[in-house]
């Protein structure tokens, strides 16, 4: 850790001193805060009674982030760790505070302003038979696992198997997924059972790169929102869910670093704190992307396999997933669809593996899509008067106006134009530059050049669907007849069809006609692809 960049400026005041300079007030244990069998997985007794003794604050940060981690493995760390860590802060007799760090998305997909208030014990998000009982969901885990360890499954069907229980279990009380569905549960038994131990909440927003200390654009690991970054500086992304007019809540990592030290010098026994910028200094999400497409265009990446830039195209934006889903299988699915057919044909196997390849790339934006929706479609406004209390402490304890600037989190400071062209972006390429080259998320496009469609036909977009039909229809007569010669050039044939699509595609959606042809739309689109390969071409 100590050899990340992010020690530099220690590093570098320090020189030669600076290992004794850490070494001198850090001691590294190594813990386990899902271990139940010790206390934090602490097996030195002796290390566990000297810290007892010693240890005056608790910060936990420990957590898995995964929004569709494992059942059993999101519960072990996110919620019972907890109870392990409680039991172990109990013992500590100079205890002064526990401050947890949490998310502000513990509020699932609520609507409207969300209050910074704790959950009651067994509280759910929506109206169930039951209350939520994490020692009933425990025992729903470790059954599950067991039953597939007894039936020999594989692991990679315990893991699939297990991380689908998660969301199961999640969705069923009303949260989106099962990273904040185990961290509220992990609020809930923090106020259930801390007993006399003072505790204190903070939840913080989407978090960047650093604002300002200890220097600008500091990031570890790809956040939601520097995924989308990363893939529109590429030229991977071209489309998303997202509504322009919501406001998206972003804080840099060193002013929710700087509210967990006011936490626990001035945080209140019990208080939750909401850190983010909603509030106070908004940001909208046509803002946000119109400051990352403004960036690579003045700034754009360069493609060394092509040996050019990147050239980046806005991102249109669907605000319901239905008409998302809609243009993603009329401009994608369905010409993937063409082309499965096109290499069925004996002698265009060769196009099997364009299919595959271009099929697994859809898959992965699709997946990327369910995973962040929730975000990408939050209406929610995070309450922070009790964030803004701990900055008025801040201001009567100091008085200072360098320790005042050295603890800022007021969001209010932010010109975000001017951050995330000038700090957050760079930063992103240049601490993770390894990460967004080995990115995933690409944008779907036929890789042989033949298939490729750089011209638009002009096609009426209701003829879209009885032409592709009829042509298909011609094709296959043509080849149950027995003729050896293609009557035509079946790439050049599926090139036609995909730029119809795309002429058909623009003027569904940008054309904007009534609301009325989407149901036809939705409708072709399931016919077209129901028909098997058998009808189309007699094999």
């Amino acid at each position: 850790v100590m050899e990340k960049e992010l020690f530099r400026l220690l590093r570098a005041k320090w020189e030669k001193k600076f290992d004794s300079f850490i070494w001198e007030r850090v001691e590294v244990v190594c813990g386990d805060i899902s271990d139940e069998n010790y206390l934090l997985g602490i097996k030195n007794s002796n290390l566990r009674d000297q810290m007892f003794k010693d240890v005056d604050f608790i910060v936990n940060c420990a957590a898995t982030t995964d929004f569709f981690e494992r059942y059993d493995v999101a519960l072990a760390t996110n919620t019972i760790g907890i109870l392990n860590l409680l039991s172990f802060a109990k013992k500590c007799i100079k205890l002064k505070k526990l401050l947890h760090l949490s998310t502000a998305y513990v509020s699932g997909e609520r609507d409207g302003i969300v209050p910074e208030k704790a959950f009651e014990f067994g509280e759910t998000l929506k109206k169930t038979f039951t209350k939520l009982d994490f020692e009933i969901e425990h025992e729903l885990a470790t059954h599950k696992l067991s039953q597939l360890r007894e039936n020999e499954a594989s692991e990679a069907t315990i893991n699939a198997t297990m991380r689908e229980f998660g969301i199961e279990r999640a969705n069923h009380f009303g949260w989106p997924n099962t990273y904040v569905f185990t961290k509220a549960m992990g609020e809930m038994c923090l106020e259930q059972f801390k007993e006399d131990v003072y505790t204190v909440i903070l939840r913080p927003t989407m978090i960047l790169s650093t604002y300002k200390e200890p220097f600008p654009g500091w990031i570890e690991g790809l956040r939601t929102i520097d995924i989308i970054i990363a893939s529109i500086g590429k030229g991977k992304m071209s489309f998303f869910l997202g509504k322009p007019t919501l406001i998206v809540d972003l804080i840099p990592a060193d002013m929710v670093v700087n509210a967990m030290i006011l936490g626990m010098v001035f945080g209140e026994n019990g208080m939750i704190y909401h850190v983010g910028s909603s509030i106070k200094n908004p940001i909208y999400v046509s803002q946000a992307y119109d400051y990352v497409y403004n960036y690579f265009t003045e700034n754009p990446l360069f493609d060394h396999k092509e040996e050019k830039p990147i050239i980046v195209t806005k991102v249109k934006l669907f605000q319901h997933i239905f008409t998302l889903n809609i243009y993603i299988a009329i401009r994608f699915l369905l010409p993937l669809k063409i082309l499965q057919l096109v290499a069925n044909i004996p002698f265009l196997r060769c196009y099997k593996d364009v299919y595959a390849k271009n099929m697994k790339k859809l898959q992965t934006v699709m997946r990327f899509i369910q995973k962040f929706k929730h975000f990408a479609l939050f209406n929610g406004i995070f309450e922070d008067t009790n964030s803004e209390r701990l900055r008025e402490e801040l201001i009567k304890g100091s008085g200072n106006l360098e320790i005042m600037e050295a603890f800022n989190f007021d969001p209010n400071s932010i010109d975000w134009e001017d951050y995330i062209i000038n700090t957050h972006i760079p930063g992103l390429i240049k601490y993770k530059r390894a990460l967004i080259n080995s990115f995933l998320i690409t944008r779907v496009e036929l890789a042989s050049s033949r298939l490729h469609a750089t011209h638009r036909w002009n096609i009426p977009s209701t003829l879209h669907h009885p032409l592709l039909i009829l042509t298909l229809l011609l094709l296959n007569l043509h080849l149950q007849r027995g003729a050896t010669t293609p009557l035509v050039d079946i790439p050049q044939l599926a090139t036609a069809l995909i730029q119809m699509l795309a002429v058909v595609l623009d003027l569904i959606f940008f054309l904007k006609p009534s609301v009325h042809l989407l149901p036809h739309v939705h409708s072709a689109v399931v016919q077209v692809l129901s028909l098997s390969p058998a009808f189309l071409f007699g094999t």
